[in-house]
């Protein structure tokens, strides 16, 4: 169901589609008259997808994709390929379909339309999938396998195909990405995904000779020029190259400088003592009785410091209490004594005039205190009160000695508060000593605490950090490669290169001069397709393809992407031919070749490859599918039922 954008470019617009083709003839061609993204390429990658079980199918064809099922003939056995796409992800069944068995294509075509239809109405009727499978399963059809994604898929085409057309595993040794060196790698066991690709010619990988993968180029030789010592030669080279590996990183090891290893293993190991001091100094998790009395010790302890808190506590408030009377009883002791000499001093002066209002105070009045009234207001005076003062007043010679009751008493009571003060700083003291040893007590105890308790997770933390210092010690010391151990895998990789080289010298008797054959073929294929410039061509048994045009050399990197495309068609097409006559090739039949005059080929050229191939097709029994966006052109070429376009009235091919 397609999901395009409608002509308004602001809605979509579901449109149902149902597309069937049978291959009739050696070479086919899907064409469009000049339309690109037409659903050619889209085809082909279904058809591949069937026969390798890995395609590049676009993301909006596997949306719109509901139902595929690709017949083909596989030895001698006819098998369907049938799967469901949901969610950009495969699933579905290989079924060998009964002898004589035809599928009505056209039936199914029109009512897989038909059911596409009723979907997008909302209201399914029919299952053109299912009637097709159920059909063949009635029939006696024999499911070989099943798969529900992509990578199921693969597994199961790959076995299936390789298990059918005798295709082998193989083992070969790759580079890492980036690597440092040729030893930087590891073992990739191929299978049929390899071997397929002398399957397609795509249109996005032209950058090596066969296949799409340099490193692989010279395996998938192997499918053209088959021969019984190039699994050999492969494999022996692989298993030397991953030994070397392998070993690469010992033989590092064996060249560093001995102290410095000797230095780093010390370092660990000193790490390590340290380790197992501190767990040492760790108490036991099941140190129960040491911590119960410790428990009960610190109990009591805190209880007693709880009490001495109190009591220092009481101690410094009463101090604090009784320094305040004493400061009160100071205050007042001083004043009763400056009253005193306030009134000594007042009472033995002989005023001359009246303090308000200035007049004189004669000998008149001085007279008058002699009969008992005062010599300036006239009140009655207290004679024995004025002897008194007098007394005192006459007396000030700056002696301690006391005249009244008050100042014996606030004396006495001064000494008194100052002996309780004493007394009750004293008292602080003592009990500020007696908290401070508690609390040094208390401490004491809580630390005896902490060394019979440990949190578990300390511990295995600690026990962790052994255990990996432990194990970095054991693997230095087996990494150390002795010379003697060198010496012997030195010894295997030459017995294996040496077995490399055999292989690779019998492999050459089997091809014997085939490689000539194909380079000598190659200068003329490639002029006849538009390489008009080739003067050489030379294919290795390494599928490199050095060439000199123009009078200059260059590998086969250096050309043009339009020459690269007709040398690797030329390639292929030479490489066919002389396998099918040596009968050496075991290439499987299928050739799938993505728009080949889209790089700058003009109309003779096309012919020209068009007619090799059909050619090529007709010696070998070689399936030949193209694409085109010049329909018109395949048409001149190729017989009308070669050709498929799309329906009267459109321009997609589905």
């Amino acid at each position: 169901m397609k999901n395009r954008l409608a002509s308004d470019e602001q809605t979509r617009e579901l449109e149902p589609f149902s597309f069937t083709h049978t291959l009739t003839e050696p070479l086919t061609a899907f064409a469009t008259r000049g339309r690109n993204d037409a659903g050619k390429s889209s085809v082909l990658e279904m058809i591949l997808w069937a026969v390798r079980g890995v395609a590049d199918v676009a993301v909006d064809v596997r949306a719109w994709t509901r139902h595929v099922l690709v017949a083909l003939r596989v030895g001698e056995d006819d098998v369907l390929v049938a799967w469901t796409i949901t969610g950009q992800e495969p699933a579905g069944l290989i079924i060998t379909l009964p002898d004589s068995y035809d599928i009505d294509w056209a039936a199914l075509d029109e009512q897989a339309l038909k059911q596409m239809r009723e979907d997008a109405d909302g209201d399914p009727q029919t299952e053109a999938w299912d009637d097709a499978l159920n059909a063949v399963l009635a029939a006696g059809g024999v499911i070989n396998a099943r798969f529900s994604d992509a990578g199921t898929f693969q597994n199961a085409v790959s076995a299936f195909m390789s298990e059918r057309l005798g295709f082998e595993r193989l083992d070969v040794f790759r580079k890492n990405n980036n690597a440092s060196d040729n030893a930087d790698g590891g073992m990739v066991t191929h299978s049929w995904p390899l071997w397929s690709q002398a399957l397609v010619i795509p249109k996005k990988t032209i950058t090596t000779t066969l296949g799409s993968d340099p490193a692989t180029a010279a395996f998938v030789m192997e499918t053209y020029l088959g021969t019984t010592w190039g699994p050999a030669k492969a494999a022996a080279h692989a298993r030397w190259m991953n030994l070397d590996a392998e070993t690469a990183s010992a033989r590092r090891a064996f060249r560093r400088d001995d102290e410095q290893q000797r230095g780093a293993s010390e370092a660990l190991q000193q790490e390590l003592n340290e380790a197992f001091a501190e767990r040492a100094g760790l108490p036991e998790l099941n140190a129960i009785d040491e911590l119960d009395r410790a428990s009960a010790d610190l109990s009591s302890a805190a209880s007693e410091l709880a009490d001495a808190e109190v009591r220092y506590a009481d101690a410094l408030a009463l101090a604090a209490r009784l320094r305040g009377e004493v400061a009160v009883a100071e205050a007042d002791r001083v004043a009763i004594r400056e009253a005193a000499l306030t009134d000594k001093f007042w009472h033995a002066l002989k005023p001359s005039c009246c303090p308000r209002c200035d007049a004189q105070v004669d000998a008149a009045r001085w007279a008058r205190e002699d009969d008992g009234q005062c010599s300036l207001c006239d009140s009655p005076l207290d004679l024995t009160a004025e002897t008194a003062t007098t007394v005192v007043a006459t007396v000030d010679d700056g002696s301690d000695d006391d005249s009244t009751d008050e100042q014996h008493l606030v004396d006495d009571r001064v000494d008194r508060l100052v002996m309780s003060l004493t007394a009750a700083d004293t008292d602080a003291e003592s009990a500020r000593s007696i908290r401070d040893e508690l609390r040094g007590r208390v401490a004491e105890l809580r630390t005896q605490i902490t060394t019979h308790t440990v949190n578990p997770a300390t511990v295995r933390a600690l026990e962790l950090r052994i255990a990996t210092l432990q194990a970095r010690i054991d693997e230095r010391s087996k990494t150390v490669v002795r010379a003697d151990d060198l010496a012997r895998v030195d010894h295997m990789i030459a017995v294996l290169k040496a077995t490399e080289k055999e292989a690779e010298r019998l492999r050459g008797m089997e091809r014997g001069d085939l490689l000539d054959a194909v380079s000598s073929h190659l200068v003329e294929l490639g002029k006849r397709l538009g390489f008009r410039e080739l003067e050489e061509a030379t294919l290795k048994g390494n599928g490199h393809l050095p060439v000199v045009k123009g009078g200059e050399r260059a590998n086969f990197g250096d050309l043009t992407d339009g020459e690269k495309l007709r040398m690797k068609i030329a390639v292929v097409i030479a490489l066919l031919r002389v396998g099918s006559r040596a009968g050496v090739g075991r290439h499987p039949g299928l050739l799938v070749i993505d728009s080949p005059a889209s790089e700058e080929m003009d109309h003779d050229d096309v012919r020209q490859m068009m007619a090799e191939l059909a050619r090529i097709a007709e010696e070998t029994g070689l399936q030949v599918i193209a694409s085109s966006a010049n329909a018109e052109l395949m048409l001149d070429i190729l017989k009308p039922a070669a050709v498929r376009e799309p329906r009267p009235g459109q321009q997609l091919l589905w």
